[in-house]
């Protein structure tokens, strides 16, 4: 009689005390199904319903002394989840103190029975198709480095440019063929070609829908559409799942997506490129809180793949890896966008309608980038000034596209709403936001086509023309050939956010909007003459970023340090942290701040919250993660916290490992 083997089984369930592997003994009928990877069912407890989970590995001996439970069953045969990909999440979840199931719902998209079944019937057919050789292929343009081997990061030329994409290939492409592209996509191109070349895959990260379209066009223009593995965040799922077992096939492929493509299980990665990791869209904002660039720099990490951090500027993040020798700049020289900044006064000066009025002389077309869709920033009491809040939610309130007031956070109408502090319901309006700055701008130009872009107006792309384009920080549509003008309204509020990384985000901001400018185009960044703007109109992308990353140091704010956060009770937040600064032998290593109060959550549990900030060092942070993750585990033993507003029960203590909003 053969040995029984073992599977060891990740058990997909949200309880964080069941976050380990369980053995189970596999029957005789299961042995060639189940491999590491798969998905089974599983008897767990004195539950009649069987759990889910996933085969890590199979062994010939359990450390458990008692009698094992057989497997229950086989779900799919495909190894979804392959050891590769277990040791990421796993390492990704250790470090954020999650768990491995937070991980696979985001990593692993849900089974579609039809998509897989068509994907197993051509397995055969995959394999006598063969691999293509791509190794002849090869796009030059002026500044690509002469290649992109190692852990690097670049600041791409923020304009359109002419690429040559040579190649020799009959099946492929017969001849060069010349193309003009944003320098970004043809960074990311090459770098994927120089994979393919390799017989390897490559894995380009874009922060949002516009990017990956813009991207999947250009790579379609080339002819590498057919070895596309796109995980659009648009689509549905039976598309993103298959895509998923895509990037399961031996042959080389170049996976693109947003967050999720950084999980792609592909068989031989060859690199990974990370395009604006600035973007707050690559932060994951549910439970761990996990940005990708950290996800990508662990996956580097396990598999010494190539890495690649590309933008028009640079974050704090990258900075520091760069200051610290554990990324290269491999940054081409190129002559800086012609940008003029003026002096703060009138929203919209004379120095900007110059520019709009001989863009349109020229048959061109003007970008304006403001920093609020809606009619009105924000609403104000005509009595005593007060910012009108909701009656719901406290939030802030704005005058959207239809002239009604609503809410900035939770988005319900508000008429008639009595001020907080003195009771009048009359209201002014604040500054004007995408719709009216668009009214008011087509006054000022008869004859010109307006367009506003913004979250809800979606447009990507526009005609060549007489064009006059209003859209919010990220929405900007592009056109061919760029704008011949680039105007930047609201840019201090944007730079004067309450938030630790405003300086980095409004830089980051302007500076994509100032990549959709023509070669010949120019800029005026309205009321921007301060510091920071005489910085961004040298294009000093260098010396803001490392000018920043200096005064987080100075202070010990993050990414100098680590910050993490605990919300909750007080009494239970206190057992937490108590006694955590001694955790390392290290002096200073970890530092309690707080507490501090967040407000009360309602009257479904009138108690209020409280946060504590832990700031700590990087070398601490695997033990710290451990650590806290078991002292919130037996904090939240039997203690609930009720949202106010859903009245859905979640865990009483909260833990972010990583807290982007500590400041």
């Amino acid at each position: 009689m053969p040995p029984v083997r073992i599977a060891r089984v990740a058990v997909e369930s949200p309880l964080p005390q069941l976050d380990r592997l369980f053995d189970y003994a596999i029957p005789s009928e299961l042995n060639d199904a189940c491999v590491p990877g798969v998905r089974v069912t599983i008897p767990f407890g004195k539950s009649l319903n069987p759990l889910d989970g996933y085969v890590v590995e199979v062994v010939e001996s359990s450390s458990f002394d008692g009698q094992l439970n057989l497997l229950g069953s086989v779900i799919s045969a495909v190894p979804v989840l392959p050891p590769s990909s277990y040791h990421l999440l796993r390492a990704l979840a250790d470090r954020q103190a999650g768990t491995l199931t937070e991980l696979t719902k985001l990593a692993v998209p849900r089974r579609s029975v039809r998509v897989e079944k068509a994907w197993l019937a051509a397995a055969d057919q995959r394999q006598s198709a063969g691999v293509q050789d791509l190794a002849a292929q090869r796009l030059d343009f002026a500044g690509r480095p002469t290649s992109y081997d190692g852990r690097n990061t670049l600041l791409a030329e923020p304009r359109e440019i002419a690429t040559s994409l040579k190649a020799s290939e009959a099946h492929f492409l017969d001849k060069a063929t010349e193309n003009q592209l944003q320098a970004w996509i043809a960074h990311l191109v090459a770098f994927s070609l120089e994979q393919l070349g390799r017989g390897a895959s490559a894995i380009l990260v874009v922060p949002d829908f516009r990017d990956q379209n813009r991207l999947m066009a250009a790579l379609d223009l080339v002819g590498l559409s057919s070895v596309v593995a796109h995980f659009g965040t648009d689509q549905t799922n039976s598309l993103r799942y298959g895509a998923y077992l895509r990037s399961l096939e031996a042959s080389p492929c170049i996976v693109l997506g947003s967050r999720a493509a950084a999980f792609a299980p592909v068989t031989r990665l060859g690199g990974i490129a990370v395009w604006d990791d600035a973007d707050p869209n690559l932060l994951e904002p549910t439970a761990p809180y996990f940005h990708t660039r950290d996800l990508v720099l662990l996956r580097q990490q396990q598999t010494n793949c190539q890495l690649l951090f590309a933008g028009h500027s640079r974050s704090t993040e990258v900075q520091r890896l760069v200051e610290l020798g554990y990324l290269g700049d491999i940054s081409a020289i190129f002559a800086p966008p012609k940008i003029a900044v003026t002096d703060p006064g009138l929203r919209v000066d004379s120095t900007s309608y110059q520019a709009a009025r001989e863009a349109f002389e020229a048959g061109g077309a003007v970008l304006v980038q403001v920093a609020n869709t809606g009619h009105s920033t924000g609403t104000y009491c005509q009595s005593c000034g007060e910012r009108s809040r909701c009656r719901t939610c406290n939030g802030p309130l704005f005058v959207d596209s239809k002239q009604t007031p609503r809410c900035r956070w939770c988005s319900a109408i508000n008429l008639g709403v009595p001020c907080h502090a003195c009771g009048d319901t009359r209201t002014r309006q604040g500054v004007a936001g995408s719709t009216r700055t668009a009214a008011e701008l087509g006054k000022a130009f008869p004859g010109v086509n307006v367009i506003e872009a913004n979250g809800d107006q979606r447009v990507e792309q526009i005609k060549p023309g007489k064009r006059l384009v209003v859209a919010t920080p990220g929405a900007e549509p592009a056109i061919p050939g760029g704008y011949a003008a680039v105007i930047i309204l609201d840019g201090q509020r944007l730079a004067s956010r309450d938030t630790l990384r405003a300086t980095e985000q409004a830089v980051n901001l302007w500076s994509n909007a100032v990549s959709l400018m023509a070669p010949g185009g120019r800029c005026v960044g309205v009321g921007l003459a301060t510091e920071i703007g005489r910085r961004f109109a040298l294009w000093d992308q260098r010396g803001i970023a490392a000018a920043e990353l200096a005064n987080r140091r100075e202070l010990r704010f993050p990414p100098h340090c680590r910050m993490a956060s605990v919300a909750g009770p007080r009494d239970l937040l206190d057992t937490v942290v108590a006694n955590l600064s001694q955790f390392s032998d290290k002096p200073d290593a970890i530092e309690v701040l707080g507490p501090l109060l967040q407000g009360d959550t309602g009257p479904a549990l009138p108690d209020p919250v409280w946060r504590y900030l832990i700031r700590y060092e990087y070398s601490v942070g695997e033990n710290l993660a451990k650590e806290l993750k078991a002292r919130v585990l037996i904090a939240n033993a039997g203690n609930r916290s009720i949202n106010a507003k859903s009245g859905r029960a979640s865990r009483a203590v909260k833990l972010r490992m990583d807290d982007s909003e500590v400041i």
